[in-house]
């Protein structure tokens, strides 16, 4: 079973050649897990597959340089004082300052199957770092979701689909058979723009205002 996988983005000479991801596997008792570091994209994700193997939830984060203080030079008493022009000044500071790499949670998206290993719904939660105004701290909180549900009918190969923004329904598809669908255009407000299509073609679209239940 793999353990590591490396991928790289090759140049026209070695030196050139960079490593763009590097993915590790994990297997114990309680299942299989997977990181990934996208160096190209700045990323590292989580894995974990459910006992069929396919992935149940997959966590995104962005890696990013932020700055920090230099404690041992803050609290020093090798400290110069006596730099008192400016240009000392900003030596001195740019000597101060460290960085490091920080991880920051961007996305985590969720999988749904049923008992035949087909997806039954696709869930992303993306994510932004919000600073409380009263403590200060900074939290991870949640700007907007999205969800995908599919629905398996029979009458077509694809199974129709319903997308939701923040829970609310914005695109639906229901298929005839395989080449004809209609797919209706949710908006704010109870507008919703409905279409037909065969072979691929548009052939109907109406507008209409829901009434609200």
């Amino acid at each position: 079973r793999i353990s590591e996988q490396i991928e790289w983005k090759y140049a026209a000479t070695i030196e050139g050649s960079v490593m763009s991801s590097k993915k590790v596997w994990n297997y114990s008792e309680y299942g299989i897990s997977m990181t990934e570091e996208n160096f190209v994209e700045n990323t590292y994700s989580t894995t974990l597959f459910n006992s069929s193997k396919l992935p149940e939830k997959i966590t995104l984060y962005n890696i990013v340089e932020v700055e920090v203080e230099d404690e041992s030079s803050k609290n020093g008493a090798e400290k110069d004082e006596s730099a008192k022009d400016d240009k000392g000044k900003k030596e001195l500071e740019k000597e101060e300052v460290k960085k490091e790499e920080k991880k920051i949670l961007s996305k985590i998206s969720y999988y749904f199957y049923d008992d035949e290993k087909r997806i039954l719904s696709e869930k992303e939660e993306f994510y932004e770092e919000k600073k409380n105004q009263t403590t200060g701290r900074v939290r991870n909180s949640i700007v907007y979701s999205t969800e995908k549900k599919f629905i398996y009918t029979g009458r077509s190969e694809t199974p129709d689909l319903k997308y939701y923004e923040d829970d609310q329904l914005r695109v639906e598809i229901k298929y005839i058979d395989n080449d004809s669908y209609f797919e209706s255009v949710h908006f704010e407000g109870g507008g919703v723009i409905r279409s037909k299509y065969e072979d691929g073609n548009k052939v109907e679209e109406e507008f209409f205002l829901e009434r609200s239940r």
